[in-house]
Order: C-alpha cells, then sequence, then structure tokens
C-alpha cells in the first residue's frame, strides 16, 4: 500500500482529548502514635530501631572481644613456637660447632 494523503485521510483519525482541570486531587491519612506505640518493639518505630541498633551493639562488642582473645591466643602461641625452635636451632649449632 501506498501511504499517500488520500489513504491517510480515508483510514486514520485523529482523536483530540481535553481535560476540564490540569490538577488533581489526592487524599492521605496520618495517624499521630502514642507513646506506647512509639515505645514498643514494632518495625519502623523508635523502639523497634533502640533494639536493632543496641542488638547491633551488643554483637559488634561480643565481635571484638573474640576478635582480642583469638589474636592473643595466636600471639602466645606463635611466641611459643618461635620460643622452641630457637632453643632447638641454637642446640643444633652447638652441637655442630662442637663436632668441628
Amino acid at each position: 500500500y501506498e501511504k499517500n494523503s488520500t489513504y491517510i485521510s480515508k483510514n486514520f483519525v485523529v482523536v483530540s482529548i481535553y481535560y476540564r482541570e490540569l490538577g488533581s486531587l489526592v487524599y492521605s491519612a496520618a495517624t499521630t502514635p502514642s507513646i506506647v506505640s512509639l515505645l514498643s518493639i514494632n518495625a519502623g518505630s523508635i523502639g523497634g530501631s533502640a533494639g536493632f541498633c543496641l542488638g547491633f551493639s551488643a554483637l559488634t562488642v561480643i565481635e571484638v572481644v573474640v576478635l582480642l582473645l583469638k589474636t592473643l591466643r595466636y600471639l602466645t602461641y606463635k611466641k611459643g613456637e618461635l620460643d622452641k625452635k630457637g632453643k632447638e636451632y641454637e642446640k643444633n649449632r652447638e652441637a655442630e660447632q662442637e663436632g668441628m
């Protein structure tokens, strides 16, 4: 099909839509929370948020203590192993020097 002006004028239509007003109306409702609901442990409330943060704080303190204990154990173990190896090295060195 050739789409010339005659074909277009016979087969297409133009629709124009007009609005009375260009604005829109939005309904919303907001409630004021009571003291009890604010302090209770519900998601999104102050009590829930505080409990959430305190929980993470307690976990962080425990993790830091565990990290310090593991580091202390690692350092004392390594120091003990190094002392043993150092003493063995000295004994071997003395034995080699006596054998010469």
